[in-house]
């Protein structure tokens, strides 16, 4: 396994799991439940978490796919 894996298995969840905390806040605050409430702030504490995995993760990505026939570096920036 390299960068390039770990940064996709890892990039999809801060995505996924802030819509899954959204999701049981809603239902935490709809119910007024201070348990389901502090489960969705422990699911959201961990995905801002999971999204420093995929953000240093992504430069030993970018190093692999570098090395990919036919893709090239294309600096966007003016």
């Amino acid at each position: 396994m390299n960068g390039a894996h770990l940064h996709l298995i890892g990039n999809h969840l801060p995505i996924v799991g802030i819509i899954i905390g959204t999701l049981v806040m809603i239902v935490g605050l709809i119910l007024k439940k201070d348990q389901i409430k502090q489960t969705a702030l422990g699911i959201n504490i961990f995905s801002a978490l999971t999204s420093l995995f995929a953000f240093f993760t992504g430069e030993e990505a970018e190093e692999v796919v570098e090395e990919i026939k036919g893709i090239s570096d294309i600096n966007t920036h003016s």
